[in-house]
């Protein structure tokens, strides 16, 4: 079975062209190339558009990189902030890692769960 992800272009005689990404950071990469000042998030009041998002998954995706990261790597996190999240998740696509959100489990905000791979 074909798993590959696919991004379509609709061409002016209603045909479309499909073009193979190798993963959903591949799709935030031509969402911001097509349309770089739309809403990729909107969350509340706030939103963010995928030129922004773009620079900045694709800037935290070197950065783990930088750090050591090799794809196939676990990224544990704990981020309380709902429109930021997406980011983190895009920039692990980006660099071939793999997000696991660590949930909120109390007001204190408190990470005692130790991670062992």
């Amino acid at each position: 079975m074909n798993q590959s992800l696919y991004t379509y272009s609709f061409c002016a005689d209603n045909s479309f062209t499909l073009k193979a990404m190798k993963n959903l950071g591949d799709s935030l990469s031509a969402s911001a190339a097509r349309d770089p000042q739309q809403a990729a998030i909107a969350f509340e009041d706030r939103s963010i558009s995928y030129e922004w998002l773009e620079q900045e998954t694709t800037g935290l995706a070197k950065w783990f990189l930088q750090q050591g990261c090799k794809t196939g790597d676990r990224i544990a996190f704990y981020w309380p902030n709902p429109i930021e999240t997406p980011e983190l998740y895009f920039a692990c696509f980006k660099a071939g890692l793999i997000a696991v959100p660590e949930p909120l489990r109390s007001n204190n905000h408190v990470l005692n769960v130790p991670f062992v791979d």
